[in-house]
């Protein structure tokens, strides 16, 4: 709805006097949209040799946006939005149990979300995204689990910044990238022990970025972005019966493109408990942060922040047929 109340209004603590909702032409619908969009998209392996594999393709992105205005004095819109972008990707198993492999790859964005683009917005193109990316993936001999390294690097071109001309008008020409690593292993030594864990470490900037008070913002962290982030899992099984223990950590984030807001690093455990009642039917009891920690999830704007869930139990059925 198009409601907008900027004032304020006092009342009294106690017996207050609620007052009356105002008219309904304040809350009628201001647009109507319908969005359709299509793609097209191929992809193939090849096996080049005995220890080489080759993979590539390319997909089409087409999205038509039609919005309709409802109150008077709004204003129509139509959009086309596409792009094109493509993969490729090569393997190479080193032995039987290793293997390294690298890969590129594109991708677009809208400047927002399709459904609600605006007429602000409509003069925009699709934002441009390039990563590469290359690996080592190994088993470990009978059973005992497998490890993966990973190095890459994501640039995303075309972001909205400000026009250095004049700062109150909105451009494509931002940038901004990030780099990093990223480990993950699967270890069982036992026969009912089984752990599980991985952790990135990762440098995301601005290469290119102003803001309407003229301000620079590149070199600086993109807001919501940690550098560290772990997770640790055990897993014991007895018999039809499995306990898990889990722990999640997620590093400082900032929550503005000057970074000087921070949002705390935080730890946050789970756990869970499976029973497999014959071979169709198990149940699992899962607890969700179970130390009930208040934390922050991402920033809302400069100055609010979206809280994680708190503690929370779900019992779940899974029933194949």
């Amino acid at each position: 709805n198009n409601f907008d109340f900027s004032g304020n209004t006092t009342v009294a603590a106690r017996d207050p006097d609620h007052g009356s909702f105002l008219g309904g032409d304040l809350t009628f619908p201001k647009f109507r949209t319908a969005t359709t969009l299509n793609a097209l998209y191929l992809e193939d392996a090849w096996q080049a040799a005995d220890r080489w594999l080759v993979l590539a393709g390319v997909r089409r992105d087409e999205a038509d946006v039609s919005r309709r205005a409802l109150v008077s004095g709004g204003a129509d819109l139509d959009k086309k939005l596409a792009g094109t972008s493509w993969r490729l990707g090569v393997t190479h198993r080193l032995t039987a149990d290793t293997s390294v492999y690298a890969q590129a790859s594109t991708g677009y964005d809208p400047v927002t979300s399709v459904i609600t683009l605006n007429l602000a917005n409509r003069d925009f193109s699709l934002t441009r995204g390039t990563q590469v990316e290359t690996g080592i993936k190994q088993s470990l001999g009978d059973g005992l689990g497998e490890w993966t390294a990973a190095l890459y690097r994501i640039d995303k071109d075309d972001i909205i910044t400000r026009d250095p001309a004049n700062p109150s008008r909105s451009v494509q020409g931002g940038s901004q990238h990030s780099q990093g690593i990223e480990l993950s292993a699967a270890v069982a030594p036992g026969k009912h022990w089984r752990f599980e864990g991985n952790v990135s470490f990762l440098k995301a900037r601005f290469d290119e970025l102003r803001e309407d008070s003229g301000a620079d913002r590149a070199g600086k962290r993109p807001p919501d972005v940690p550098e560290q982030v772990a997770n640790l899992w055990s897993h014991y099984r007895f018999g039809a019966w499995q306990a898990s223990l889990g722990v999640r950590y997620v590093g400082k984030r900032f929550a503005d493109n000057a970074n000087t807001v921070v949002l705390p690093s935080y730890v946050v455990a789970d756990a869970g408990v499976a029973w497999r009642v014959d071979r169709r039917t198990t149940l699992r009891l899962f607890g969700r942060n179970l130390a009930d920690k208040v934390y922050a999830t991402n920033a809302y704007s400069n100055n609010q922040v979206i809280l994680g869930e708190g503690r929370r139990f779900e019992l779940v059925a899974e029933m194949k047929f």
